[in-house]
């Protein structure tokens, strides 16, 4: 078996429309040698396009030196019709004369730089205020803009800077947790928060805080008696930021486009660059409202204040209770029917803090109030995992890629389903895609897979960084006999998915 000590030279044979760069050094591993290639079209457009339109070869010579003497293999794999990707030449030398080369190649979307992945996270932080996680808080926001009125830049742009301080400071704090998870060697991905039952039974609590703030039990930064009988009225500072912080809390368990690749580039990257991609998210996301709240035209054409505004306000209240029994489903899955008790309980004793909060005025009772949460938080906050995970639906097959492998090499086509239970975007693609009888049609003449990340899984946070993802949803098409897989949208569509799986 080769030995990874030794030194290694790929020597490409001449390619008369492509240039062929290394995009990163020969990494040894697996009894083998990984040859990582940028082949890029040369400025003969016409020339490369033909070339591009028929199936060619990569050749070339690969010079190992083993125990001081030099091993050559001959390298000889079909070539990708794509330009600007990356081929893995897998390489096995034989332990006896070796030139016994098993190759095999594997076309994967072309590295990003830094400044295409900021711009990916900026736009996906715009669409996530298009996902129904963070529209709650956009209702919100708009009842803020109208009681704002048409005038008052000020106090428009005070609210933008409060919401922009609340949504770029909780995606810091995220992206540091990651960065910081990382460094200790536990890497993870978008929403990896959600994999973790006390995170999910905070998050229940806070949503029914807020709902209970909408429904005029209490108010961030308005007097007690002032909130009961009226809307909560123009947003201050610390009310934006605190509704900046909601829209991350929702935001987190959705997947836009474009968010997957930048976090994946982030993750693949160093902390400053985390770091840096979540606080550009951050502003993709805090983006519309901060225009809107600092644009007089634009809230001139919003509607008037007036009692309609208390009727919404209840109405996204009751919408934030219905995330939180969403929530309260994701936290059965992660802790059992015991671990929902405890959580339900946690949420009933921060509603009572609420109703605290809501009735007086003086200090004292108030941190007391909330500081008796912390020992409740601490009894109650303490999940065991369920002893079994929960078992694919009909006609869909635990993920493991030697049983996607075993599935091509039946003549099989193959779906693999990158999944998690507290992933709106995944169960919205399954609901209104997946289940749709036609689809479900196309996916049983062959193979389907479902990698369920709702809990950590090692194997499937490194299949999603394999494919430049750093969350779920990732939906995979394998024909047979083709190393490579299809990759479809995030957000999927029935005439897309039943194209990648036509015969």
């Amino acid at each position: 078996m080769l030995s990874g000590r030794g030194v290694a030279t790929l020597i490409p044979e001449r390619h008369p429309s492509l240039t062929v760069r290394p995009a990163r050094p020969l990494a040894a591993g697996g009894g083998g040698l990984r040859a990582p290639l940028r082949l890029v079209h040369g400025p003969d457009a016409a020339r490369a396009e033909a070339d591009a339109a028929r199936p060619g070869r990569f050749r070339g010579v690969l010079t190992l030196q083993r125990d001081g003497a030099p091993v050559h293999v001959t390298v000889d794999l079909p070539l990708p019709r794509r330009a600007h990707t990356e081929t893995g030449t897998d390489t096995r030398a034989g332990t006896e004369t070796g030139t016994d080369t098993r190759a095999g190649t594997e076309t994967v979307s072309a590295p990003i730089g830094l400044a295409f992945a900021l711009l990916l996270a900026f736009l996906g932080g715009l669409i996530l205020n298009l996902m129904p996680c963070v529209l709650p808080v956009l209702a919100v926001k708009l009842v803020g803009l109208v009681a704002l009125g048409g005038g008052d830049t000020r106090a428009g742009r005070q609210a933008a800077r409060g919401y922009v301080l609340g949504v770029v400071a909780s995606l810091l704090t995220l992206g540091g947790a990651v960065a910081l998870r990382a460094a200790l060697g536990r890497a993870v991905g978008w929403g990896f928060q959600l994999q973790e039952p006390i995170a999910v039974a905070l998050l229940m609590a806070t949503v029914v805080a807020f709902a209970l703030h909408l429904f005029g039990v209490w108010r961030v930064g308005v007097p007690r008696g002032a909130s009961r009988s009226a809307p909560s009225g123009p947003p201050g500072l610390w009310r934006s930021a605190a509704e900046g912080v909601l829209a991350v809390v929702l935001a987190t368990p959705c997947s836009a486009p474009f968010l997957g690749t930048a976090v994946g580039f982030a993750l693949a990257a160093g902390p400053g660059t985390i770091r840096l991609v979540f606080a550009v998210l951050g502003r993709g996301l805090a983006a519309p409202f901060a225009l809107a709240a600092t644009v007089p035209a634009v809230r001139r054409r919003l509607p008037r204040p007036g009692p309609w505004m208390l009727s919404l306000e209840i109405a996204l209240g009751f919408a934030l209770l219905a995330t939180g029994i969403w929530l309260a489903w994701v936290l059965v899955r992660l802790a059992g029917a015991d671990g929902l008790v405890r959580g339900l309980v946690f949420a009933l004793a921060t509603a009572a803090v609420a109703v605290v909060l809501g009735r007086t005025d003086r200090r004292g009772i108030r941190l007391a109030a909330m500081l008796a949460l912390l020992p409740v938080a601490a009894g109650l906050l303490r999940f065991e995992p369920p002893e079994t995970r929960a078992q694919p639906a009909a006609g869909w097959q635990p993920w493991s890629p030697d049983a996607v492998r075993a599935a091509q090499a039946a003549g099989e086509t193959v779906f693999v389903d990158f999944t998690a239970d507290w992933c709106i975007t995944c169960k919205a693609n399954e609901r209104l895609v997946l289940d749709d009888p036609e689809v479900d049609a196309a996916l049983a003449r062959g193979a389907r897979f479902v990698a369920d990340w709702t809990r950590r899984d090692e194997r499937i946070r490194a299949a999603l960084a394999e494919h430049g993802k750093g969350g779920v949803p990732l939906y995979l098409v394998y024909r047979p006999g083709v190393a490579s897989p299809q990759v479809l949208p995030e957000i999927l569509t029935k005439e897309r998915v039943l194209a990648a799986l036509a015969p």
